[in-house]
């Protein structure tokens, strides 16, 4: 009911045709409600199970009983509803079942095949029913491809539309029968469909046909031998690129088809080919293409083979060819599985080794296989990368939630209320809608990543039962033994404590640990347990600790209680005096007929100790003159070391000189030894300012070393051969390192950035290697580009690339080593990493550099705690404001 419009509205999921003629539901009599939240209400009925709906959207629909799923409705009477503090919604039906809906269930959909009208291809087989399925980037339409032709799916309606077309293509050869040179025995499958207005372009096995969504007619005037087309991509309002085929004038067979990429005119239904696709690959095998997507304006992924793939550069009309063999590439087998191409340019690929991103830009792959801590059976399916940037990753049954920026992993399983299971292989392509769209043996799993919630409420934990010896204290004796210390006998030592949860119902079961201080040194874990039993315990203080975690990692408070076992009769305090004396006796006794003859023997010791006492003498004279030598030569080293440190700061940058070139700089600077491989160095050329941020290999007296002979070819290449551009100059140095260091056949060399600020513009030029600059721009950060390789031998020697950022006023940009990073500290002992300096540099960026200096020598501090500082840092920050003249 709407109080300010004082309507009232019928709210049902039946149709009309289940209402009586006063217009009153039949059957499906509302018994009660229960809000999950603001928007759904859930309504309890006496033969239709539970009817939900969905206020803000106006959605009903109904939980029922269904004998094909286990996870359904015990019963469709149902006698009550209730929502727990956890979120879960217990239901009570006629049937004697009790079942309970956690919230992760009600987030996941899955549109069966049924509702889709999506066939399978080969029923006796069991072929799954979904072929290929695209999004419309135009409509709410999703265009599903099966055995059947193809579905039209409007996600906003939820209606489907089942386009024929097997059944049109026989209407229409029965008035042409000129069309039955094109017949294949099945022209329903279809290979690609895209949308454009009200018509429907789909490549088949016959050619391109085109459905009229308003005139509901076929036309088939664009058939053709060599058939259809692969998927497409929108390239402007009319214009298409599309990979298609056309006949083999050497070998007109359907299977010797010449592929090729065409810019295709929707308006005119005419194609302008680009390039011709190649039918044997640079590997010698048979070229198999199955897959076409955009990777950006300009380039498009082409899935070629199980062996290789393929990108197409339309600016160049060239194709490059990636595979094992490609030294680029870098993928450890050949068995490629290509998955998904994301909105950030990534090509996400399986092999039977790792599941691969792909940075087309510069040929390198990474592999986050790892980082799943997947089982050894899972095998990856599907992959789909959702608007905000997290990865959805499709297994056998489960489905895999993967943060590629926090690395945090979590595992939808059945125990967490996820029935989605039976993904099926197949590539997906992106999509303009804010869903996450996946295939499975169901149908099309779709839910919306922004409302895949985790519970958060904290569970609580008590003791519930104590047994002492076999005997159960009764519920006062067991406060009262809750409540204070308890002495127990000796012979008490035999105890059972059972413990347990408000959690009922937890995805994942319920998750106990638990210590006696006094005998364990660690907590124990157990799933599901919730009895512990402690025997022969010896006598001694002990405390009993207990908490709870549910399936989302929430710890319950801790939960304890102490005791005291009391020694035996033998261990009193009188029994042992009574022993003392008794053992007293004897030992005078035994001493008196023993001191005759130690009297003897005493003088003998005492001639013998004298003897020992002076060369023991004599041997710590000579200890301490050793001592003497070795504290000499020791502070001749420190000396030495200092000394060296003196010489290494006088080749860093001068302050004077940084001060007159760049008065809003700060320079954060804590080697970890005497002398640093770090090092921060600039020079001055007629129109530019040069400053170089590096990490030489190494640290203490060798890392200084190494920065000594860096510095010496940056000044060589930028002061004495005037080199200006940042990457030449890196360029250089490499050179002669390697030239100078290959007798020792090792990689030394050093990471670092070499920025040039431009006096005539405020244009920062910058080279670097492996260490990607941050700039801060109200208050938000970006990570600059940087080659992934250092400056040294042994590694890729391919020529740095130049970048550039214009500056505006109030940027702050922070060039950094890996010391600050990489440092181990925090609550778990764990490196800090890259993000967590990143967000710290966010949150002081906007204070003054003498400010930032104090809060990260701070920071570093606290994350520090007492470990040991594992390398040498070097922070430089630069202030947009006041760096030109």
């Amino acid at each position: 009911m709407d109080r300010t419009e004082k309507i009232i509205t019928r709210v049902t999921g039946l149709d009309k045709d289940l209402l009586n003629t006063r217009g009153q539901i039949t059957f499906d009599n509302v018994l009660s409600c229960l809000y999950e939240n603001s928007d759904v209400v859930w309504f309890p009925t006496e033969t239709d199970g539970i009817m939900v709906y969905d206020a803000k959207s106006g959605e009903v629909k109904y939980i029922r009983k269904e004998l094909e799923k286990k996870s359904s409705l015990s019963g469709n009477f149902i006698l009550d509803v209730l929502k727990d503090r956890y979120g879960n919604i217990w239901v009570a039906t006629n049937s004697g079942g009790l079942d309970v809906y956690c919230p992760t269930d009600r987030q996941f959909t899955i549109h069966s095949n049924e509702k889709l009208k999506a066939q399978k291809m080969h029923v006796a087989q069991g072929t799954y029913a979904i072929n290929h399925f695209a999004v419309s980037n135009v409509s709410d339409n999703i265009i599903i491809a099966h055995g059947g032709g193809a579905t039209v799916y409007n996600a906003a309606t939820g209606q489907s539309e089942l386009l024929d077309v097997r059944s049109a293509y026989l209407e229409a050869l029965r008035r042409n029968p000129a069309l039955e040179k094109y017949n294949h025995n099945n022209p329903n499958f279809v290979a690609a469909v895209f949308e454009t207005g009200n018509i429907y372009v789909l490549g088949t096995y016959i050619g391109q046909a085109r459905y009229n969504s308003v005139t509901a007619k076929y036309d088939f005037s664009k058939l053709s031998l060599s058939g259809g087309f692969y998927p497409a991509e929108y390239t402007g309002a009319d214009k298409i690129l599309l990979m298609g085929v056309k006949e083999n004038p050497a070998d007109q067979s359907l299977g010797r088809s010449v592929p090729y990429i065409a810019e295709y005119s929707v308006s005119s239904q005419s194609e302008k080919k680009l390039i011709d696709l190649p039918l044997k690959l640079e590997t010698g095998e048979d070229a198999n293409y199955q897959y076409f997507e955009k990777i950006d304006s300009l380039n498009y992924f082409i899935g070629s083979s199980r062996n290789s793939f393929m990108i197409y550069d339309k600016e160049q009309n060239l194709l490059k060819t990636f595979s094992a063999k490609e030294s680029l590439s870098n993928f450890p087998d050949e068995n490629i599985k290509p998955l998904h191409v994301d909105n950030y340019g990534l090509v996400w690929m399986a092999t039977e080794s790792g599941l691969y991103g792909f940075d087309y830009r510069n040929g390198q792959t990474f592999n986050i296989l790892p980082e799943l801590e997947l089982e050894e059976n899972d095998v990856i399916r599907c992959l789909t990368r959702d608007k905000n940037g997290i990865l959805w990753i499709g297994l056998k049954y489960d489905l895999v939630r993967y943060n590629p920026d926090t690395k945090e992993v979590f595992r939808f399983t059945k125990e967490h209320g996820f029935d989605g299971g039976g993904f099926t292989e197949r590539y997906l392509r992106r999509h303009n809608r804010d869903e996450v769209i996946m295939p499975c043996s169901y149908g099309l799993l779709m839910f919306d990543p922004k409302r895949i919630t985790f519970h958060t409420s904290t569970p609580s934990v008590f003791i519930s039962d104590i047994i002492i010896d076999k005997d159960t204290l009764n519920v006062e004796s067991r406060n009262q033994f809750l409540s204070q210390a308890n002495e127990l006998k000796y012979n008490q030592n035999f105890i059972t404590i059972e413990f347990a949860s408000d959690l009922l119902y937890a995805s994942e079961g319920k998750i106990y640990e638990y210590r006696l201080i006094g005998l364990d040194s660690a907590w124990t874990r157990v799933m599901n347990q919730n009895k512990v039993n402690y025997t022969n315990l010896g006598s001694g203080e002990y405390e009993f600790q207990v908490r709870c975690m549910d399936g989302y990692d929430n710890m319950s408070e801790t939960v304890s209680f102490s005791f005291v076992i009391n020694k035996p009769f033998w261990w009193q305090w009188w029994f042992l005096l009574i022993e003392i004396f008794v053992l007293a006796g004897s030992v005078i006794f035994y001493i008196d007929l023993r001191e005759r003859n130690l009297k003897k023997s005493r003088e003998q010791l005492k001639k013998a100790v004298a003897i020992r006492t002076q060369e023991v003498s004599e041997k710590v004279i000579q200890i301490e003159a050793q001592k003497s030598i070795i504290e000499v030569k020791n502070k001749e080293l420190t000396d030495s070391i200092n000394y060296a440190k003196g010489i290494q700061n006088t080749l860093l940058a001068n302050r004077d000189l940084l001060k007159k070139n760049l008065p809003d700089h700060m320079i954060f600077f804590k080697p970890k030894d005497i002398v640093s491989g770090d090092f921060y160095w600039a020079a001055k050329s007629e129109d530019a300012f040069y400053l170089a941020v590096c990490d030489s290999t190494g640290h203490g007296v060798p890392g200084a070393f190494m920065s000594l002979l860096n510095i010496r070819y940056l000044n060589e290449a930028i002061v004495e051969k005037n080199i200006q551009s940042p990457n030449i100059v890196l360029d250089y140095v490499r050179n002669q390192l390697i030239e100078n260091l290959a007798f020792n056949g090792t990689k030394d060399g050093m990471d670092g950035t070499l920025i040039k600020f431009d006096y005539n513009s405020n244009i920062l030029t910058y080279a670097s290697a492996q260490n990607s600059p941050v700039l801060v721009r109200n208050g938000e950060a970006k990570l600059l580009p940087a080659d992934k390789m250092p400056i040294g031998g042994g590694y890729l020697n391919e020529p740095f690339q130049p970048h550039q950022v214009v500056l505006k006023e109030g940027d702050v940009v922070y060039f950094y080593t890996d010391g600050y990073p990489d440092q181990f500290g925090g609550p778990r002992g764990g490196k800090m990493k890259h993000a967590n300096l990143i967000n710290f540099l966010v949150s002081i960026h906007h204070l003054p550099l003498l400010e930032q200096h104090i809060r990260l020598d701070q920071h570093l501090s606290a994350w520090k705690g007492d470990l040991e500082q594992l390398d040498d840092i070097l922070l430089v920050a630069v202030k947009a404001r006041g760096i030109l003249n």
